[in-house]
């Protein structure tokens, strides 16, 4: 079994809710996945919605059920793939989720 589907069974949407009672969805990932997820985001200057992003794309999600995951809209979710391929060096979606299964944090 490779890492990234080790990966991907660990980073299990949770449903939460806010003092102010807004419902948000977050991610349960385990200390190692968030150390290199944590580690890729400062290697490649993305943001935490560009990491966010990359974190449901590699469930193997396209851009729209990305969009709907995360509650915004599918332009934001393609700016924002867009973005994370011009800062990785890549020009697809199954790259950048290549890139993040090897990358090793220094």
């Amino acid at each position: 079994m490779d890492s990234c589907s080790s990966e991907q069974r660990t980073a299990r949407p949770v449903r939460r809710r806010s003092e102010h009672g807004t419902t948000f969805t977050t991610f349960d990932i385990d200390a190692e996945t968030q150390r290199k997820l944590q580690a890729f985001a400062e290697r490649y200057q993305l943001t935490m919605a560009e990491l966010r992003l990359v974190v449901v794309l590699r469930e193997g999600t396209g851009l729209k059920a990305a969009a709907r995951r995360i509650g915004v809209g599918y332009e934001t979710v393609r700016t924002q793939v867009k973005s994370v391929f011009m800062k990785t060096g890549t020009k697809r979606q199954a790259e950048i989720i290549s890139f993040l299964a090897d990358f090793k944090p220094e």
